[in-house]
């Protein structure tokens, strides 16, 4: 998949369909991650939410990952825009699934409308890899789509589920066609609820989730390396 082509247009697509209501869940746990110090974000886009949380943290260095390479310049741009320090962050370009993370080396984790990229099958090695990266204690923020509970409300969701599908199918060659709940694969690699927040009624939610100490026999099975580790 490639997010190049709508890369220049995805602000004003977002502003349109959603508002203002995607960017209140990206940064809407920024006060409570003041501490962190090494931060991977991962499909961070054009730099909207990195912009944020730069000016809100200080001392955090970022390594950012995305899918679009036309997205990392469109967020360096907006970093030199706000004279934040490029030395605050390494930008790469390319697929998750296919590049190796360090292990044990962030104390936070972000992923902002990422794991609904991916089915099933593909968000278990997604989340071993991105949890492994975590040191014990370190915190992982995920904003994402949900379907809510309220009956009429989960409808509602899956129907604009269903059509941003098929848009994204048309647009970035998204293969992916439903929203997987994420929260048992969280939980399978040590990582406990901490916090939550909701936005159009449940459809939109910003978590804080925290990685505990595994026991030796809850451990998961080591992660498989891939072949190709080289950035795209």
């Amino acid at each position: 998949m490639s997010f190049d082509l709508l890369a220049p247009h995805y602000h004003w697509i977002e502003k349109i369909v959603f508002g203002d209501s995607l960017q209140k869940c990206r940064i809407g746990w920024l006060d409570s991650l003041k501490d962190a110090k090494r931060v991977l974000i991962i499909g961070e886009g054009d730099g909207r939410f990195l912009r944020e949380f730069l000016r809100a943290n200080p001392l955090a260095v970022v390594k950012s990952i995305d899918f679009s390479r036309k997205m990392r310049e469109l967020a360096k741009r907006r970093m030199e825009a706000a004279g934040i320090d490029g030395k605050r962050v390494q930008f790469q370009t390319g697929d998750i699934r296919k590049l190796l993370v360090p292990e044990g080396t962030f104390d936070l984790v972000i992923t902002n409308f990422l794991l609904d990229c991916f089915d099933e099958k593909e968000l278990q090695p997604v989340i071993a890899l991105l949890s492994s990266a975590l040191i014990p204690g370190g915190l992982w923020v995920v904003g994402d789509f949900r379907i809510p509970s309220i009956s009429a409300a989960a409808r509602r969701a899956r129907w604009r589920l269903r059509m941003m599908y098929f848009c994204f199918r048309l647009s970035t060659r998204l293969q992916t066609k439903e929203l997987v709940n994420f929260d048992p694969l969280l939980a399978s690699h040590g990582l406990v609820l901490l916090k939550a927040r909701s936005w159009q009624n449940g459809f939109l939610s910003s978590e804080i989730w925290k990685k505990r100490k595994l026991q030796p026999s809850e451990r998961a099975p080591a992660i498989e390396q891939p072949d190709d580790l080289s950035p795209q």
